[in-house]
């Protein structure tokens, strides 16, 4: 059983999808986005901006204590724990996808067309989401080269597969289409 499997990539790329077909198998899902809020409501921070620009402060403090690695650090933690294989859903620091292959886990990079990235953020319309073309274009590449609070670049050079997104066939939902890519993880590449 593989310890922790890591999932990154760009905003919009498939992560959660592939993530939901995953549980469904039996792994135990680490959301980093939820945790950081859940640990930082619990050390008192809580910023008047829900975004995840927000809690980059926070995220800050604790990787001075802990490194920057706390997040997969934490993930393997839960393993060891639980006993489980966890899916770390949302590396967006390298330090993370480095830690995750340094432990023998493994680390995976959702890649898309910046076609499909934009109109599935504009489709979901999260607070905080880029709303034209423009903004999207910015945004993408802070988010890739690490002018912003995340490296999707440098979290791509330290993993281990890319995979591409899967697009669901007529009257299928999602999750059911990302099923055969999640069954191959685990009986090809979790070996």
């Amino acid at each position: 059983m593989i310890s922790v499997i890591g999932v990154g990539g760009p905003a919009g790329a498939g992560k959660d999808s592939l993530c939901a077909a995953l549980t469904e198998s039996g792994c135990l899902e680490f959301y980093s986005g939820g945790y950081v809020r859940e640990r930082a409501k619990k050390d008192g921070f809580i910023p008047a901006d829900p975004t995840r620009e927000a809690y980059v402060p926070y995220w800050q403090e604790v990787a001075k204590k802990e490194g920057e690695d706390w997040l997969a650090q934490e993930a393997f933690r839960l393993h060891e724990e639980l006993g489980s294989t966890v899916l770390f859903n949302g590396v967006r620091i390298p330090a993370d996808a480095a830690f995750i292959g340094e432990r023998g886990g493994l680390s995976l990079y959702m890649h898309a067309d910046t076609n499909m990235l934009f109109q599935r953020i504009a489709d979901r319309a999260r607070l905080g989401d880029p709303r034209t073309r423009e903004e999207y274009d910015d945004f993408h590449t802070a988010e890739m080269d690490g002018s912003n609070s995340i490296n999707m670049g440098g979290v791509a050079e330290r993993s281990d597969h890319f995979l591409l997104p899967v697009q669901a066939a007529e009257g299928q939902d999602i999750i059911s289409a990302y099923r055969p890519l999640a069954q191959y993880i685990l009986s090809d590449l979790a070996l």
